[in-house]
């Protein structure tokens, strides 16, 4: 057995050998990589992947020298799941709820595929009103207050058209005796009636009355009766003739016809006016002169209803057909029965009626079969007046025609 301080000097001896060798001993080689199943390389992150790509060594030679990697030295890998961009899909396990920052070139391409809404994306905002829509967008729409080309009364479109003046606070407002109008260097007078529930967004139809010998507007209104009862909105129309006394021009360039083209042109600027139902009517030689204003304004008249006329016989006047309503007394020495009839007679050739009639409103007139446009004779037992139903009868009468 060894004596004690022998056995104690082996002992420092061996521990300073421990000692040293436990310092100096090179780090150890990574154990080789397990072989995965490829269900559990699937549960592999890509970047825990990554971390362990980067700290595996390159393997070595046969004299321990590092050589460069091969691809067919590369460990076997499972492709990872992408989606439709090729990006791959994250791990359910740990990052199903982490959202991915875009890198600089996917926020670019964000910005990029960020398109402004178009026009018609941005507004709702309903079509402007007709008297914006009407000057600024031609939608209809919806009422349109373009005008088109004037057709025949027997081609009238559906749709009736409004005036200019839809959408404008009318200059004056209910009855107006003295206006005044500049006609061919001359000033004119007429009547204006404008309905107490005129409404600037709506059409308004326009009847014109003209008066007979030494008569005026004023009177006509009253005795034409047009707005004794209560009916529709409408724009009533009474002018005077120059010289009462001498009644109505009634060929182009005498005056009258040009006074009812500024009448018609003035108010289809300032009003509502449905441009498709301008009417006119009148008494004696005012209805004559509505007979007449057919040879030369048909396609600015939707009807006409002479009381107590004559003609048309102005330039031996072949106008086409017009609804008309030829009202005329039996009795009458002033103009003759027979000419009421030839008027008559005018209008049934024009509008291609029958000889057959039937009983129509109102009472005692007769309605003519088979014509192309409304045909009505009202004989009344009277001499030259005005019968009590021709004012509401001729509105009634205007108003029904579509």
């Amino acid at each position: 057995m060894l004596p004690k301080n022998v056995m104690y000097l082996v002992f420092l001896v061996f521990f300073a050998f421990a000692s040293w060798r436990c310092g100096d001993l090179p780090p150890e080689e990574p154990l080789p990589k397990e072989s995965t199943t490829p269900s559990e390389q699937s549960q592999e992150t890509p970047a825990q992947e990554i971390a362990q790509t980067d700290t595996e060594s390159p393997p070595a030679d046969s004299n321990g020298e590092p050589q460069p990697a091969d691809s067919n030295n590369e460990p076997t890998t499972e492709p990872l799941s992408t989606d439709s961009n090729n990006e791959p899909i994250a791990d359910s396990a740990h990052e199903s709820n982490t959202e991915q920052p875009l890198e600089p070139s996917d926020q670019n391409d964000a910005s990029e595929t960020t398109t402004e809404p178009t026009l018609h994306e941005s507004s709702t905002e309903s079509p402007l009103h007709p008297e914006e829509a009407t000057h600024q967008d031609a939608r209809p729409p919806e009422v349109t207050n373009e005008f088109t080309p004037e057709k025949t009364p027997e081609a009238l479109p559906e749709t009736h058209i409004g005036s200019s003046g839809c959408g404008k606070n009318p200059p004056v407002t209910g009855l107006q005796e003295n206006m005044t109008l500049t006609v061919m260097n001359k000033q004119r007078n007429y009547v204006l009636s404008v309905p107490a529930n005129y409404n600037k967004n709506t059409l308004h139809p326009v009847i014109f009355g003209f008066p007979g010998l030494n008569a005026t507007g004023k009177q006509a209104r009253s005795y034409l009766g047009l707005e004794k009862t209560p009916g529709p909105a409408v724009l009533y129309v009474y002018p005077t003739a120059q010289v009462v006394s001498s009644g109505w021009q009634m060929q182009v360039g005498g005056g009258d016809i040009e006074f009812f083209d500024e009448i018609l042109k003035k108010l289809e600027t300032e009003f509502c006016v449905d441009t498709k139902r301008i009417f006119s009517t009148g008494f004696s030689h005012g209805a004559m002169f509505t007979n007449n204003l057919t040879c030369v304004r048909i396609q600015k008249l939707r009807a006409v209803a002479p009381i107590g006329g004559s003609g048309p016989w102005y330039n031996n006047c072949k106008n086409g057909p017009l609804p008309a309503m030829v009202i005329h007394g039996t009795t009458d020495t002033v103009v003759k029965l027979t000419d009421g009839e030839k008027t008559r007679d005018h209008w049934k050739t024009q509008n291609a009626c029958t000889n057959t009639s039937q009983s129509a409103p109102p009472s005692p007139c007769v309605a003519y079969r088979s014509c192309t446009q409304p045909t009505l004779w009202c004989a009344f037992q009277g001499g030259h007046q005005v019968p009590s139903f021709a004012g509401t009868g001729i509105r009634d009468f205007f108003l029904g025609l579509p």
